[in-house]
């Protein structure tokens, strides 16, 4: 079983022509630039530092990092 949508037409109204261009820009700008998932901002923003102590510091072979 594959993934297969199914398209059906959707209709669009506005008061004049150019609100009808204008809001059909905008949904077009939400389908192709979504805003951000709510808690994927901040985990994007942050930095994971790892740990070079002093036996990394000589023969760094690995790095690991603790759980």
């Amino acid at each position: 079983m594959g993934f297969a949508p199914q398209l059906s037409p959707r209709y669009i109204a506005a008061p004049s022509p150019a609100a009808l261009m204008l809001a059909a820009a905008d949904i077009a700008r939400a389908i192709h630039r979504p805003a951000p998932l709510p808690g994927c901002a901040a985990a994007a923003e942050t930095e994971i530092e790892l740990d070079t102590g002093p036996a990394l510091a000589t023969d760094p072979v690995f790095v690991s990092r603790a759980s």
